[in-house]
């Protein structure tokens, strides 16, 4: 792989460089760049223009000004002098090249400078500052965010000698970013800008909306809800929670594949579509799944809990989130009827696992929750997860099937009758193997559940 991504780079610099010195369409000798910055953008605008030969359709590039670090001296006219020169240029450029309306600059800094000078007459390190966004789609001319009402000791923002506290992350910038760069699942957004789950999206993050005039992903319709696999269907609607957004596909109201209409009828047989279909439980490993009740402790994800091997879900319960528990939608979007419960113990702690459960099914997000069923199983003293000792060993794979659960390893398995079919599933733990709610756990000495595995055994309906 490392020999054959070397002979393309080596191929298509080569290809660049004959294209350079033949066509005049991709020469560069009419570009200034005459400081150091002015090159850097210089060399950022030769390679746009090469985007046909090197097969992109989108770029990111960095440069960097520095000098700004002015503890001692201010020369901060001279860096703007540079820097408004070679942006003058490069815009320049790209307005000849007609990619100035597909293009965004983004100007930030690494953090904030004091307002008040210091005694050597030069400014200090601070905390919040601002970005500059500029292009030929930016909805220009304005501010985002809160400015400072009062730029004095009395703002509630002032902190020492003039450092202010920022308003606004730089996640919102880089969200809205990103949409424009035709990223929209939820999934895909985190995955890119990771720490944006720490906000909220509707008051603080951005979406393309409200930074660019043409935008795939209005604000106010998109920040309510959770999109993971952004095809404009909300999770807890969306039957097949892994379209390919950026195909351009369109979805229905499910969040599938729309059927494309036959051109002319047909006369072939139709198959029968076959009944329902006995599984170890009807949620797959692909299943989209967020925790309830608390956040976990761990490297794991929730999606550890339905893969078929003991893992270790950890969750610290937090207050007024309700019982512990999970939320989830399989992936294989079908309709399906749960019969039992199965629940693996983890590697400890029985005095953490669950003592009790409540299932909870429906079809859409504007259904409300039907409970399928409930009970508490532990004080029927008859589980060994339930008592002193009971563990299983990390990375075990259950060897369990419809009828059956895995008996050689530490388990509850409650069978009931039920004929009701959901999409979704909610699975809370209002007790633990102990008999306490979790509510009594809440900070306590033991403020978290454990557990190691769940199964829900039933049958998918086709």
């Amino acid at each position: 792989i490392l020999y054959a991504q070397a002979l393309f780079e080596y191929e298509t610099a080569k290809e660049i460089d004959e294209a350079i010195s033949s066509n005049s369409a991709y020469n560069m000798d009419h570009y200034n760049g005459n400081t150091p910055l002015g090159s850097e953008f210089r060399a950022v605008a030769q390679n746009m223009i090469m985007r046909d030969i090197r097969k992109v359709d989108r770029d990111m590039y960095y440069v960097d000004q520095g000098g700004y670090d002015m503890h001692r001296e201010d020369e901060l006219d001279i860096n703007f002098s540079e820097l408004n020169g070679a942006l003058s240029d490069f815009v320049t450029e790209l307005q000849r090249q007609g990619i100035w309306d597909d293009t965004a600059i983004v100007i930030s800094s690494d953090f904030g400078r004091t307002l008040t000078p210091n005694s050597d007459g030069g400014t200090d390190h601070a905390w919040g500052g601002n970005y500059l966004l500029l292009g030929g789609g930016v909805k220009g001319g304005r501010i985002l965010g809160t400015y400072p009402e009062e730029l004095t000791d009395a703002s509630d923002l002032w902190v020492r000698r003039g450092r202010l506290i920022p308003t606004l992350p730089w996640d919102a910038v880089w969200s809205g970013i990103a949409n424009w760069m035709g990223v929209k699942g939820d999934v895909d957004l985190d995955f890119i800008v990771p720490n944006r789950r720490s906000f909220d999206k509707c008051s603080v993050l951005f979406t393309d909306e409200d930074l660019f005039d043409t935008f795939s992903v209005p604000h106010d319709a998109t920040c309510a809800v959770e999109d993971g696999d952004g095809d404009g269907v909300p999770d807890d609607l969306d039957s097949c929670p892994d379209t390919e957004y950026w195909t351009g596909a369109a979805v229905d109201s499910l969040g599938c594949a729309a059927a494309s209409p036959t051109d002319a009828p047909t006369d072939a047989a139709v198959t029968p579509a076959p009944g329902p279909m006995a599984v170890a439980s009807v949620l797959d490993v692909d299943s989209h799944i967020f925790n309830l009740g608390g956040t976990l402790n761990n490297a794991h994800p929730p999606e550890d809990l339905v893969e078929g091997v003991v893992n270790q879900w950890y969750l610290v319960l937090q207050e007024n989130a309700g019982p512990p528990g999970i939320q989830v939608t399989p992936a294989h979007g079908r309709p399906s009827i749960v019969q039992g419960i199965r629940l693996y113990a983890a590697t400890c702690c029985w005095n953490r696992v669950p003592g009790s459960y409540k299932i909870q099914g429906r079809n859409t997000r504007a259904d409300a929750w039907t409970t399928v069923h409930e009970t508490n199983f532990c004080d029927q003293d008859q589980y060994p997860m339930c008592k002193w000792g009971s563990f299983n060993t990390m990375n075990t794979v259950i060897h369990s099937n419809a009828t059956s659960p895995d008996t050689s390893l530490d388990y509850v398995e409650i069978l009931f009758p039920n004929t009701l079919a959901f999409t979704t599933y909610r699975v809370t733990f209002p007790t633990f193997a102990d008999n306490t709610y979790y509510v009594d756990r809440i900070g306590s000495s033991l403020p978290n559940m454990i557990l190691g595995a769940l199964e829900l055994p039933g049958e998918i309906v086709y």
